[in-house]
């Protein structure tokens, strides 16, 4: 039946419904593709961006974080961290010792006496400063992200440490190297790599200095760690949530859950899909329209349309047809993926047939990923 309709149609109307159905079976393939949110470094144990114990020089992408639970038994850490800036991460945590126990009016209770379960609690805040951030990390793979934070600003300041740290990020590989003062004791070092979209490896090495955990004058900690190596795994999921294993100390399953946020929206999780699009007629061919007009109802169109900014359009003239170049920024948008797929559905909206497209997504004005559409 549908073969029968198709042939009954005008050509040019044959030609303009191939032509939408090819952009939206591109759009269906990026979605699917690139699923990867814009943000994709992780937790370390604390809530705060980094490997497991040690942080790293990346953070959240701005308004974005994530709130989560990790239980590395003595420690039990429960957070909320979040980029209020786009330099600026603060992580908000309640930690738990199982090691110390407390009375319903917080006094220490003596060493095997339980007190309904009741644990020693510490709140305490992170902060983590990025002084620059290497954005065209593939192109620039020698120049690192370079940030310092402190754990532990204020209050008890029982896990206090200072810290400087870089990390070098090439596609899916990611080297840290740093300096921590107090608990964090010296040089450390370690590495992540994302297997796939849903699967990071971290490894780490450092001399974390266990014995400077003391509350109410006990040692957090009962016993040395076996080993000065931490590793495991990080499980991500497309709607945000993520789940770690791994082993640390030599001696400990380390376990986290989190859920990422976006302040931006959604606030939890993906975006309901509602694509939108300009409704004025769609030109049949580059005649019917001047050059000028469509690059300023393209602009219109992804303006209205679309959370992207900074666009720069350029036609080209084949001899076999015509060229577009589109670039832009996205600032609403999770992913790549996303935001491509919405500036797809706008051209096929306003365009007339084009025998080659190439949609470039900057950052800071940087070029970071493109895909390139022939026969449009």
């Amino acid at each position: 039946m549908l073969n029968f309709r198709l042939e009954k149609l005008h050509k040019e109307e044959r030609l303009i419904l191939q032509r939408s159905l090819r952009l939206f079976l591109s759009a269906i393939l990026l979605t699917l593709i690139f699923t990867s949110n814009i943000y994709a470094s992780t937790a370390g144990n604390t809530g705060m961006t980094g490997l497991w114990e040690y942080p790293t020089a990346e953070i959240p992408d701005d308004g974005s974080g994530r709130f989560g639970y990790t239980k590395n038994s003595p420690y039990n850490y429960y957070f909320f961290d979040m980029s209020w800036l786009p330099w600026l991460e603060i992580n908000s945590r309640l930690t738990t010792f199982d090691t110390i126990n407390v009375n319903e009016y917080g006094a220490v209770a003596p060493r095997g006496v339980d007190f309904d379960g009741r644990k020693y609690m510490d709140k305490a805040i992170d902060l983590k400063a990025v002084l620059w951030h290497n954005r065209a990390s593939n192109k620039l793979w020698y120049l690192p992200s370079i940030a310092f934070g402190m754990y532990d600003i204020m209050g008890t300041e029982l896990m206090k440490s200072h810290y400087g740290v870089a990390t070098w990020r090439w596609d899916k590989v990611a080297l840290t190297l740093g300096y921590g003062s107090d608990r964090l004791n010296g040089l450390f070092g370690g590495f992540e790599y994302d297997v796939t979209n849903w699967l990071t490896i971290k490894a780490e090495y450092g001399k974390l200095d266990y014995t400077r955990d003391i509350a109410a004058g006990r040692n957090i900690l009962n016993e040395s760690p076996k080993k000065k190596y931490n590793v495991g795994i990080v499980l991500k999921t497309p709607f945000g949530l993520e789940g770690s294993v791994s082993w640390q100390r030599g001696n400990e399953l380390a376990l986290t859950i989190s859920q990422k946020i976006n302040l931006r929206g959604p606030y939890i999780g993906r975006r309901r899909i509602n694509y939108e699009t300009p409704g004025d007629p769609r030109p049949a061919n580059w005649d019917d329209i001047d050059s000028n007009e469509l690059i300023s109802r393209i602009k219109s169109g992804l303006e209205k349309f679309t959370r992207v900014r900074d666009v720069d359009i350029t036609l080209l003239e084949l001899d076999h047809g015509h060229k577009l170049i589109l670039a832009y920024e996205n600032y609403g948008y999770a992913s790549h993926a996303e935001a491509m797929t919405r500036v797809l559905v706008v051209l096929a909206a306003v365009m007339p047939e084009t025998e080659e497209l190439l949609l470039i997504a900057k950052n800071a004005g940087v070029p970071i990923v493109q895909a390139e559409f022939p026969g449009t």
